[in-house]
């Protein structure tokens, strides 16, 4: 094989930074190809939940705040019959006022949204009662399949504990 043939059908030149379609390279002179940037700009829901200055600064903060993650998660579930991946979340650090603040963050993953945060956020009570339900009902000592963990959440399985967020969800349900 030529080494021209070879380029032509993507394999790199000895020396070559970049495959011949590559539209960084630099070392191709041709009317036909020109270097392109692709962007993308996608719309899509959040919710925020503000975080109090109290509660991000208990000991246990790390573990509550991963519990409490999967299990409005766990909630989108069985009340929304959402599948895992749908929704996600992550806490946001922010500074205000020269104070660290936190705010825990949901956030849609198909691009343009799926109405899902709209309606967790319009069905917050009915979600945190049923979460609230489903976990003092489990027999496991902090976490397991049938409540908290999943295979997407691996990484999260020693931090999860159900008794640490019994009374979140319990005062957004009303009780």
């Amino acid at each position: 094989m030529k080494v021209e043939d070879a380029e032509h059908l993507g394999f790199r030149p000895v020396g070559a930074d970049h495959l011949y379609t590559c539209s960084a390279r630099t070392d191709i002179e041709s009317p036909f190809i020109q270097p392109i940037d692709l962007k993308v700009q996608l719309t899509g829901d959040v919710v925020e939940i503000d975080i109090p200055d109290e509660v991000s600064t208990m000991p246990d903060f790390d573990p509550w705040i991963e519990t409490l993650q999967q299990a409005f998660k766990l909630g989108l579930q069985l009340e929304l019959f959402i599948k895992p991946g749908e929704i996600e979340s992550f806490v946001a650090t922010r500074i205000e006022e020269g104070r660290e603040c936190k705010t825990l963050v949901f956030y849609d993953t198909m691009p343009g949204g799926t109405d899902y945060l709209q309606r967790f956020y319009q069905y917050l009570p009915e979600i945190a009662q049923r979460v609230r339900t489903h976990l003092r009902n489990e027999t496991c000592e902090t976490a397991c399949y049938s409540c908290l963990k999943e295979f997407w959440n691996q990484r999260m399985h020693a931090l999860l504990d159900r008794r640490l967020v019994d009374r979140g969800p319990g005062e957004l349900a009303g009780g």
